[in-house]
């Protein structure tokens, strides 16, 4: 079991409930698409951009390797959360160590098709309470630990970074509000 799993699919739930405006395509629970190979693609920028870069150095890998190959969910949680690839860069450097600590379970919930069939099954359950709803695209991205998911042109959009936290990871460069855990 994936550290805060639970709370992974109860912000799903949520969010998804939430939807009003959101333009991207629907579908049914048991058909709703989830794109996850974003995670990857971050790690891989982090591993291009090496150990010791300097945010400006990241902030220009993350440019090209993470958000001008990413799905619209990474476009769109930049504009939506993010801000600029400069701010990633510069939460990425300041924590890297929280980081690259998070890696193997955000790498691990991007790839495992069980988190892609919880998902479906969180949305089945929400069409018990709304049945006929249809669900947008779902973005499993990285960003600067400033939301766990939000909305956004795309469809819904899961900052996982927020949730890949067991207890060997270092919350030392982490605020106060972050290092709270919810049990």
């Amino acid at each position: 079991m994936f550290p805060h799993q639970r709370l992974f699919y109860v912000l799903i739930s949520i969010i998804v409930t939430l939807l009003t405006g959101c333009a991207a395509p629907r579908h049914r629970a048991e058909q709703a698409r989830i794109v996850s190979e974003d995670v990857a693609r971050f790690y891989t920028a982090i591993n291009i951009a090496g150990p010791t870069a300097d945010a400006d150095t990241l902030a220009s890998v993350l440019r090209r390797e993470y958000v001008a190959v990413g799905s619209p969910g990474v476009s769109s949680f930049l504009g939506a959360r993010i801000g600029s690839t400069d701010e990633l860069a510069r939460v990425v450097s300041d924590r890297r160590a929280y980081y690259n600590a998070i890696r193997p379970a955000l790498i691990a919930m991007a790839s495992d098709p069980t988190v892609q069939s919880n998902v479906r099954h969180a949305f089945s359950r929400l069409n018990d309470w709304l049945p006929g709803a249809t669900f947008p695209i779902t973005y499993l991205v990285v960003g600067r630990m400033n939301s766990a998911g939000t909305v956004g042109n795309a469809g819904l959009l899961i900052g996982l970074e927020m949730f890949g936290r067991g207890p060997e990871v270092p919350i030392q460069s982490l605020e106060h509000f972050l290092r709270l855990r919810s049990e």
